[in-house]
């Protein structure tokens, strides 16, 4: 299962904005953020995860009727989700001194920056 929702992310958090074009003249970016992803537990550990993450990436790249430029998520703060995050191309937020209280991290995926031709079905 999987769930989004809108969300925005202020450029001066994410580490790799400055140096992309046009990005200067917004404050924030559109984002759409994945709110819940699960896995029924007898699925657990095969790809379906990874699975849903390309299928994710893909509508938003091809089909994107929310105009989004971002995914982000809040990865809980366990070493396996981070890196799972991780592994599939997401980067984390620059720290605040709220994340440092936080349960999770957020992090985000630049699906401009990062968009990989090899992910479409």
């Amino acid at each position: 299962m999987i769930c989004y929702c809108n969300d925005s992310i202020h450029v001066n958090l994410a580490n790799d904005f400055e140096r992309l074009e046009g990005v200067n003249y917004y404050e924030y970016l559109p984002a759409a953020k994945i709110a819940r992803l699960a896995v029924h537990k007898d699925f657990q550990g095969d790809d379906i995860v990874d699975l849903v993450l390309t299928m994710t990436k893909s509508i938003f790249l091809t089909q994107n009727r929310t105009g989004c430029r971002i995914l982000t998520v809040d990865a809980y703060k366990r070493d396996y989700a981070v890196k799972f995050y991780e592994d599939n191309g997401f980067r984390r937020i620059s720290e605040s001194k709220r994340e440092l209280k936080a349960s999770t991290w957020t992090m985000y995926y630049d699906l401009k920056r990062f968009q990989d031709p090899g992910i479409f079905f």
